[in-house]
């Protein structure tokens, strides 16, 4: 056996084992049509070490038409599968049919050659080299079929020089190596078809298509050729508002959109392969598990020229047909505006809380808020059974101070009363204002003669305030009341008798 045809059987099983390799991974787009494509060239490999060993020439003419009708498909399946791949769209679903039907006629010549001498005529075996070489001359519909696939090829080339100008840098390079991959057949085969011409010689062109093989292996392993940029692809694109960076299995951006650099102000060529962590260490600490049922929501902020980002989006798994994780998409929105928008709105909401339960003047609770404290407080002692103690403070003869000095000095004398219970005060003690010039104090984990001692220390340091006004001493009675599982409106009640019994007994005191 001649070197060259044993080389021509380990082709077609090289190739069949590609195809079985393809066949078994056909999530991805544009996989399906290659496996034909190179289940074809097998055929062709095979069926060519056949016709070389074969001395009738009966049964090599029966072999010539059977390899040819395989030959006419493949440009026109390799152009379907470029446009899969580039994902452009080039063509309409159903007007991929009308690349078939030049290599459909050409078919029907081929098979029906013996009647009408269209495709090959004029057939003979000569021993040329050692091999028994089956030369022919080539009908005109030959040169019409040879003109419509170098015309199918050279759009296939278009495509895929468009392609890398247009696509991320990693489906450039894998671009790049289809090209690379296809020219090897593409130029053998003009070879063979000169010397078919000139001197009806052996055809390399199947052979030259394991250069094909090599150059997309490389491709499988160094640029994910036809893996997991085809499906993101699918999902990304350059002019959606979105930021998108695509992962594949270990974390490694392996796309990314013209938005995604320029918030990250970085390339593709210096981010490119590399972690997610890379650009957001917040990224890659999230649990990426949960992603086999649903997309994982994620929030994050950095820093960019000193200014906040804020980020808010999704992580969704890309998954073959097989339901198989094979990579990550990311999907980002700015939400800085948003979020700012949303902090002013917090900080409002908190001012106007604030104001709804805080008294305007003395910068204390108002009756409505310490009115709600004190039962949250009966509450939790009903549960806890300890202490708590109440006093409601009156500033004594508050009215005939407004009448001396004004309602803008009374108000004064609130504030300045105010401001020395709050500092006198202390933990857990809450103070409200009750009325005009009443406080409530909330006094949880003292007994009553506790409570006498800090209200009277209270009492003491208003009596000793002065204030710039002549001859103004501004004095205050309290009354108390323990709780002793009364309800609410009972426990201010008994503190509100005591109160008034200080003002009878003369005020300036403390009953209880």
């Amino acid at each position: 056996m001649q070197p060259y045809i044993a080389i021509l059987i380990i082709s077609a099983f090289i190739f069949l084992a590609c195809f079985k390799f393809l066949w078994s991974n056909l999530g991805v787009t544009g996989r399906k049509i290659i496996a034909l494509s190179i289940l074809l060239v097998a055929m062709w490999n095979g069926i060519y070490a056949a016709e070389l060993l074969n001395h009738n020439l009966k049964t090599k003419i029966l072999l010539f038409s059977i390899k040819y009708v395989i030959i006419v498909y493949i440009p026109v399946l390799w152009l379907i599968a470029t446009s899969e791949f580039t994902e452009k769209g080039e063509f309409p679903k159903y007007s991929k049919i009308v690349f078939f039907i030049i290599p459909t006629i050409a078919a029907v010549i081929i098979l029906s050659n013996p009647y009408s001498n269209l495709f090959a005529y004029d057939f003979n075996i000569e021993l040329k080299n050692g091999f028994n070489i089956l030369t022919k001359k080539l009908g005109d519909w030959f040169w019409v079929d040879t003109a419509y696939n170098y015309l199918i090829n050279i759009i296939n080339m278009a495509i895929l020089l468009r392609a890398t100008l247009s696509k991320g840098y990693f489906a450039r390079k894998q671009a790049i190596g289809i090209i690379i991959g296809i020219s090897f057949p593409i130029f053998s085969n003009i070879i063979s078809t000169l010397s078919m011409q000139l001197a009806n010689g052996i055809d390399f062109t199947p052979v030259s298509f394991l250069f094909s093989v090599l150059i997309t292996g490389f491709a499988v392993i160094q640029y994910g050729f036809m893996n997991i940029v085809p499906i993101a692809r699918e999902y990304v694109f350059e002019d959606m508002d979105e930021l998108m960076i695509v992962m594949d299995i270990n974390k490694k951006i392996i796309d990314i959109n013209k938005k995604a650099l320029n918030a990250f102000n970085t390339t593709s060529s210096n981010i490119l392969g590399k972690p997610i962590k890379k650009i957001s260490s917040e990224i890659s600490n999230y649990d990426f598990s949960s992603l086999q049922n649903n997309p994982l929501k994620v929030q994050f902020k950095r820093n960019l020229y000193g200014r906040e980002i804020y980020y808010y989006g999704s992580i969704k798994a890309i998954k073959s047909n097989s339901s198989e994780i094979i990579g990550y998409l990311l999907l980002l929105q700015d939400i800085t505006q948003l979020t700012k928008v949303q902090n002013r709105l917090k900080k409002l909401n908190a001012k106007l809380y604030k104001e709804s339960i805080m008294d305007g003047l003395t910068s204390l609770y108002n009756k409505k808020h310490i009115t709600r404290l004190l039962s949250d407080e009966i509450n939790a002692v009903a549960v806890t059974k300890k202490t708590l103690t109440i006093g409601i403070m009156d500033i004594d003869f508050f009215k005939k101070i407004n009448d001396k000095y004004g309602h803008l000095v009374g108000d004064e004398v609130l504030k300045k009363v105010s401001k020395i219970i709050k500092s006198q005060a202390k933990g857990n003690i809450k103070i409200g204002r009750f009325g005009g010039e009443e406080f409530l104090i909330i006094m949880p984990g003292m007994a009553l003669e506790a409570a006498a001692k800090l209200c009277n220390e209270i009492r003491e340091k208003i009596e000793a305030c002065e204030f710039e006004y002549k001859n103004l001493r501004v004095t205050t009675s309290i009354g108390l009341a323990e709780f002793k599982e009364d309800d609410i409106n009972e426990l201010i009640k008994i503190a509100d008798d005591f109160l008034y019994k200080a003002k009878e007994n003369g005020r300036n005191r403390i009953e209880f």
